[in-house]
């Protein structure tokens, strides 16, 4: 095995105790090769992480089922919505009785049955919300912090399997990623200086 020491250690000239540092031809192209295989690493890991987040979040749509309660009457108002142009403003029966607030809900789960009348309509719609609400929190961390930290949120949001696996499920909860990712942006941005719009949004 052959070793290649870049560098060596010596004394400057004469009468001079400052030591001296030297490397041999082609050992600064080494070292720089490194750091940029290094570099080029740590960016190809944000891309590899959205890459598998959604190709799981497809397998989840793929694979989700529907079953009683909740999703059954959240898919018949967003029918009828898609269907009859019948806007249902209620949500789903409470426990106590009644029926729950949930005008927009009808009109999230009813909105993409519009373009594809079927039953996984909306859980395409539900995985386009928290690819949104990634994009906007990324966006968010590339100002206020750093790609170690957008890695980070790629981990814990993007490819969590309780994120992935609950986004096969047509649920309420499930839109609640893109309304705290705009108003955590918005908030960003108010801090920062005046924005009507923001603060609307808000």
């Amino acid at each position: 095995i052959r070793i290649r020491r870049c560098g060596s250690f010596g004394i400057g000239a004469p009468g001079s105790d400052r030591p001296v540092v030297s490397s041999p031809p082609g050992c600064g192209n080494f070292m720089s090769n490194r750091s940029g295989s290094s570099l080029l690493a740590g960016r190809a890991r944000l891309p590899a992480l959205f890459a598998a987040g959604l190709l799981l979040s497809i397998l989840a749509l793929s694979r989700g089922q529907v079953e009683r309660g909740d999703q059954v009457n959240l898919l018949a108002r967003g029918w009828l919505l898609a269907a009859e142009g019948t806007w249902i403003q209620s949500g789903n029966p409470s426990s106590g009785g009644g029926t729950t607030p949930g005008g927009l809900t009808s009109l999230l789960v009813g909105f993409p049955m519009l373009f594809w009348r079927h039953h996984r309509a909306p859980i395409v719609g539900i995985v386009a919300c928290h690819l949104l609400a990634w994009w906007i929190l990324d966006r968010l961390l590339r100002s206020a912090a750093g790609r170690r930290e957008r890695i980070l949120l790629a981990i814990l949001f993007w490819i969590s399997p309780w994120r992935i696996y609950l986004s096969g499920f047509v649920w309420n909860p499930n839109y609640l990623f893109l309304f705290g990712a705009a108003h955590a942006a918005t908030a960003w941005r108010m801090r920062n200086r005046p924005d009507p719009l923001a603060t609307f949004l808000h």
